[in-house]
Parts: structure tokens; sequence; C-alpha cells
């Protein structure tokens, strides 16, 4: 484990990317203060989307930001997640 800096997002899913999936990147200059290893779980989505998401071929990540809180929004367009 490294110590939190302060990442480029947008940088770090262009890394993650892969090019079975076509991602579209609306967080713009968006930084945050990460382990430098958060760009692993980006990488992991990315490649959950493309195993398990069948017939996935896009991704959409936004932010929703609130006061001090960031959410990072993770949309694909995959046979999604069953009810059971």
């Amino acid at each position: 484990m490294k110590s939190p800096k302060w990442l480029n997002l947008s940088i770090m899913i262009i890394l993650a990317g892969n090019p079975a999936i076509h991602i579209t990147d609306e967080t713009g200059t968006l930084q945050i203060f990460a382990d430098p290893l958060f760009e692993k779980v980006l990488y992991n989505l990315v490649d959950n989307t493309i195993r398990h998401g069948e017939t996935a071929t896009r991704v959409n990540i936004s932010v929703i930001t609130d006061k001090n809180d960031i959410r990072i929004i993770w949309k694909d367009n995959g046979v999604g997640v069953p009810a059971e």
C-alpha cells in the first residue's frame, strides 16, 4: 500500500481502458486523493464489464459531487445483474 496522492481520474480511466469497450468519460478534470492502486479498481471494473456484461460494448463514467462527497458512477450497456 502506498501513501495516497492526488490522481487525475480521466488519466486513470484511459490507462485502465480496453479496446473491447468504448468508454465515455464525463469526469472532466476531477482529481481524487486516493491510493495509487485505485487505478487497479478501474481496471477491474473494465474487466468485470467485459467478462460479465456479456453483450457490453460501452461504459459511461460520470461523477456526482455533493459538498465533500464524490460518487463515481459506472454504467455499462451489458446484461445487468440478475434480480435474484
